[in-house]
This record gives C-alpha cells, sequence and structure tokens, in this order.
C-alpha cells in the first residue's frame, strides 16, 4: 500500500494466503482414512468434516505415520544408496524447500554439539531429513546446502541426520507424509506465505516454526510449536538466540511429548494432531483460499 500508494486504488491492495489442493499433497493411504471418517468433504475447506477429527482411531493415526516414515526410508535408500541409521518409530524432522539464504536451511547447525547430542540421544531417539535446492545464481544458497550436506555426510550425523539430493515433487510429497515435525525458520518477516508447512499440516505434521507467513495466522499456541523471535541488533546474533530457542523447545516440549509414552507417537502427541488438523484442516486447502478471493475480491467487483 505504501509503494503504490499514489496509484489509484492502491490504498486498497489487500492479500490472501495461499492454500494447497489438498488430495495432491496427502498420502493415499492416509486420503482413505480421511475419507472413511471425515467424508470426502474434507479437501473442499469443509469445517463440518474437520470436526469429525475425533473418529480417526488411534491405531489409524500411528498405523499411517508409521507407513509414512517407512516409505521415507526407503526413498532415502533408493536415492542415497541406504537409509543409515533411520528407523519408522523414530520421531522424525523434515525440512525441504528452496535454499534461498532468509530460510536459514542452516541454522539448525548454529550448535553442532547440542545437535549432536540430540542425535545420539538413544533413550529419545531423532532422525532429521533434509532436502531442497538452491538457485544456480546463488553462490550464499549454495554454500548453505554444501553446509547442510557436509554435516549429513559426517561422523557426527551418526546416520540419523540426511539430505536426499534431486528434490521435486514427489520427494516433497513423500517427506510431507513421513516427517512428524515440519521445521521452518525463515527470518522474519521475509516469508511471504510458505506453502509448505500447509502440506504438512494435512498428513498430520505438527509445523515448528518462526511465527511468519501463513503461520503467524495459524498457530494458536497448541496446534503446533513457534521459534520466538529475537529482537538482537545484529543477524549472527539473531540467529544465536532463535536456534537457542529451537533447541530449548525441542529437548524440553517435542521430544518429551512424542515418547511419553510406550506409543510411537504418544497418545498426547496424537491429541495434539487431532487439534492441528481440526484447527489448520479447513483453513490451509485451496479450496479455502479460492472462496476467500470469491467473497472478498472477485464478488464485490462484480457488484461494484
Amino acid at each position: 500500500r505504501k509503494m503504490f500508494a499514489e496509484v489509484p486504488g492502491g490504498s486498497q491492495i489487500t492479500s490472501v494466503t495461499n492454500g494447497v489442493h489438498a488430495r495432491t499433497w496427502v498420502a493415499n493411504d492416509l486420503q482413505e482414512v480421511f475419507d472413511a471418517a471425515l467424508g470426502e468433504a474434507w479437501g473442499d475447506h469443509s469445517v463440518e468434516a474437520w470436526d469429525r477429527v475425533a473418529e480417526i482411531s488411534d491405531a489409524d493415526v500411528i498405523g499411517t505415520r508409521t507407513a509414512g516414515r517407512q516409505r521415507l526410508i526407503d526413498l532415502v535408500t533408493h536415492r542415497i544408496g541406504h537409509a543409515h541409521d533411520l528407523a519408522p518409530d523414530v520421531l522424525t524432522i523434515g525440512f525441504a524447500r528452496r535454499f534461498a539464504t532468509y530460510k536459514r536451511a542452516d541454522l539448525l547447525l548454529s550448535d553442532l554439539d547440542r545437535l549432536t547430542a540430540f542425535i545420539r540421544d538413544e533413550d529419545r531417539p531423532i532422525q532429521f531429513v533434509f532436502a531442497g535446492k538452491a538457485h544456480p545464481a546463488d553462490k550464499a544458497g549454495k554454500e548453505i546446502l554444501h553446509r547442510v550436506l557436509h554435516f549429513a555426510k559426517s561422523a557426527a550425523a551418526n546416520g540419523r541426520f540426511v539430505f536426499i539430493p534431486d528434490y521435486q515433487m514427489a520427494v516433497a510429497r513423500t517427506m510431507y507424509a513421513g516427517c512428524d515435525v515440519w521445521l521452518n525458520n525463515p527470518i522474519r518477516p521475509n516469508e511471504a506465505c510458505g506453502t509448505s508447512g500447509e502440506k504438512s499440516a494435512l498428513n498430520g505434521g505438527l509445523n515448528f516454526s518462526v511465527l511468519d507467513g501463513w503461520w503467524d495466522e495459524c498457530y494458536d499456541g497448541d496446534n503446533g510449536w513457534m521459534i520466538e523471535t529475537s529482537h538482537a541488533p545484529t543477524q549472527p546474533a539473531r540467529n544465536i538466540e532463535e536456534a537457542a530457542w529451537l533447541y530449548r523447545v525441542l529437548d524440553t516440549e517435542i521430544l518429551p511429548l512424542f515418547y511419553s509414552d510406550g506409543a510411537r507417537p504418544s497418545a498426547a502427541w496424537i491429541s495434539k494432531m487431532r487439534h492441528a488438523w481440526t484447527s489448520l484442516g479447513p483453513y490451509v486447502t485451496a479450496g479455502r483460499m479460492v472462496a476467500e478471493y470469491d467473497e472478498r475480491l472477485y464478488r464485490p467487483e462484480r457488484a461494484s
């Protein structure tokens, strides 16, 4: 609005948050579970459909999550040649997107001693799966990718931090179904929307993100986790503080919740998944987006 203040109508510039085509991105086995429990309108921003999430059994949730992790492990094996020490019953955190510098794909690597301690914890095992591409002309982005790849190949990764090469839609779809937590840590407020977290949410992934883009609108305190925004005077200092917050939440909230009972994920984790589905499912679909364009922009324009 500020940029186009002198243009007639410029003050009326507004925004519509992106949504995703649900049936393109939700895993086939989970679609069958949704169809049976929610009815077929779940992909069209039906609040009534998503309110029936409680009818999905814990067994179906655990079954689809475990199957999704196994498909992800199979993909890693196919792309890399082996699956390292990845397991289908271990908390899996995913990160996949363009390696633009503001997305900070290497923020998790800010404290390698802390990260290595997480990876080597046998009582609360955790595994990380990364993927993405940098633009050929983006030297800084390629350096970040190289740093992530270098760590994935190091002994410190302990076979539980992997990078999948040749990122494409099929890789993304498998990751959304196989990751329990979707990590997103851009420099706020540079993220316009960021739809990968929406796709993960539909598949039952819980978002762990900076309050930017769509997550700033949808986070309610219980449907995932936030990374606190630092107000440090420099970007390096800001990175250190936000990475420390990331590690703290992972250590004190995410890991304890996933392993709070004998099931993987725990009953408490599944309860959080159900709340995330109910609160996010109707909002993150393309059906909501198109309806919002129609109601807020197209209809008023036609009526004027």
